[in-house]
């Protein structure tokens, strides 16, 4: 049998199913018949088989470990364990060495599955060590690499808190992870993949759809789940929800006026990360040229507009 080399505080490097930070199953985070996530799934199956690391773009809550274990699953139901890394893991400083203990330990236990190591929220990791990342993704090995941020590294970049290098090497596929906001339609279908852990009545779809969810589909998912123990277990009821959202802000369900400028400033960027960054596809679909898009998309934020006091 192959030996297996231990890394210092290997056990840092664990099963996904075996970690006790709190994370959405994939049955429940991209649940839903919404044409967002449907697109989402469809392109996390065609992923599935890609030989290139992978990076998942979206804000806190939204599923984007959900997304790893799809892409991990679906290229190998029977490949080992998903294996994550939070930013603080000392084994990202051996990475090297973490990637050949994966590829033995998959060989020594006869699974067939390509491993894969998901390095969660690259940006927090430390300048120094993403050098040392980049250096391992150059050298040829048989792990797939996927990698979460909150935004596309470019930006991060600029805000020095990724590796330039470390962005180029991830910036060949790049997967956009909707907000709970851009898919509402699929709220209730979230609280029905939580049965029958948590049980829900009829009423509660109706109450959850008019709150802005700001945590996405981790707070929506949490809530139910505190409305679950002030009834003690049994089934979920609106007056329960209320309670425990108690003063958070709703959503407006009205249409919001503002300046036309203003607008598309927030449009633009919302259909170009809609298409994951590819401002190829966002011009396409929005019938203008990507020269177009790329100089609207350099112009500042509009300034708010002058309200005259009055006399």
């Amino acid at each position: 049998m192959t030996k297996v080399r231990t890394v210092p505080c290997a056990s840092r490097v664990t099963p996904l199913a075996t970690r006790t930070r709190r994370r959405l199953p994939p049955a429940v985070a991209l649940a839903g018949d919404g044409a967002v996530v449907r697109d989402l799934r469809t392109a996390l199956g065609a992923l599935g088989d890609l030989d290139l690391p992978i990076v998942l773009i979206g804000e806190p809550g939204v599923g984007k470990r959900a997304c790893a274990e799809t892409l991990h699953r679906g290229a190998a139901p029977d490949a080992c364990p998903l294996q994550v890394l939070e930013p603080d893991a000392p084994e990202l400083v051996h990475l090297d060495h973490v990637l050949e203990d994966l590829t033995a330990h998959a060989a020594s236990s006869g699974r067939t599955g390509r491993p894969t190591i998901y390095l969660e929220s690259i940006e927090r990791i430390p300048l120094p060590v993403q050098e040392r990342i980049v250096a391992t993704l150059a050298r040829a090995h048989p792990v797939r690499v996927v990698a979460s941020a909150p935004t596309l590294l470019a930006e991060l970049v600029g805000l020095g808190c990724v590796d330039r290098r470390l962005s180029d090497a991830f910036s060949r596929v790049t997967l956009h992870v909707p907000a709970l906001r851009d898919r509402f339609g699929d709220v209730a279908a979230i609280a029905r993949a939580l049965e029958p852990a948590v049980t829900i009545d009829p009423t509660v779809p109706d109450v959850l759809v008019g709150y802005g969810w700001p945590g996405n589909v981790l707070e929506l998912v949490e809530t139910l789940e505190r409305a679950r123990v002030l009834v003690s277990g049994a089934r979920v009821t609106a007056p329960a929800v209320r309670r425990v959202l108690g003063n958070r802000p709703r959503r407006s369900r009205g249409f919001d006026i503002m300046r036309l400028d203003d607008f598309e400033y927030r449009y633009l960027r919302r259909v170009v990360a809609r298409f994951s960054g590819n401002q190829s596809h966002a011009a396409l679909h929005l019938g203008i040229s990507r020269n177009t898009l790329a100089r609207k998309l350099r112009e500042p934020m509009p300034s708010p507009p002058l309200v005259a006091k009055r006399a």
